[in-house]
């Protein structure tokens, strides 16, 4: 893990350009979130090393680039993750949703920045704001944002349209719509057909149940 670390420290260019260098950190923190989750066997302090580093290099991206915000986004969505139990929960809980709404206020209309609140949405406690049904039309206003989003020039971010589709089918499913569930998996395969996560992982497991 440690050589996995200092490879992905190397991808940070020295740069005396700010912005190159704010997208660099930006880039090293995705990747970090990426990892903090992508391996199914990796043990629970990995996760958390990787988050970790994650979260302190997009509070560092917040600061150096307070208007952002993609940083204040991703950083939303990392407190979220953070924000697993009662403690936990009290403590990143409000972090993620004061983060997620600076980036709200800085791009409503960035196809990440909803697809982030929309995932906030759908695993905050209905007492605190959460809805799936709120969730699922957010992720339906991401898809829109996704199809009419330019990033700035080619080095600004443009991943997620996927993945929206794949949150999208989660939300469906705790509604128990199974059918449209599925059809927003394979939307999401239409964009990504080797999006590994909805191919080998949730669509099987949905047509499983569907079968049974």
């Amino acid at each position: 893990m440690l050589e996995t670390k200092a490879q992905i420290q190397q991808l940070v260019p020295q740069v005396a350009d700010k912005e190159l260098s704010v997208l660099a950190s930006y880039y090293t923190a995705y990747a970090n979130y990426r990892l903090s989750s992508i391996f199914e066997d990796m043990e629970k302090e990995q996760q958390e090393d990787y988050l970790n580093t994650s979260i302190e290099q997009l509070e560092q991206v917040t600061e150096e680039a307070p208007e952002f915000a993609e940083g204040w986004a991703l950083l939303g969505n990392c407190y979220g993750m953070k924000a697993k139990g009662m403690i936990s929960g009290m403590r990143y809980g409000p972090k993620s949703e004061r983060t997620i709404d600076r980036a709200r206020e800085l791009a409503p209309d960035n196809p990440r920045v909803a697809m982030i609140y929309g995932i906030s949405l759908l695993y905050k406690p209905g007492m605190f704001g959460g809805s799936v049904k709120k969730a699922v039309d957010t992720f339906k206003k991401a898809g829109r944002y996704f199809e009419e989003w330019s990033p700035q020039n080619s080095l600004y971010p443009e991943w997620g349209k996927a993945e929206n589709y794949a949150w999208m089918a989660q939300a469906y499913i705790e509604q128990d719509r199974l059918a449209d569930a599925r059809e927003a998996y394979q939307t999401s395969l239409q964009v990504d057909p080797d999006y590994y996560w909805v191919k080998e992982v949730l669509l099987p497991e949905l047509i499983n149940e569907m079968d049974d």
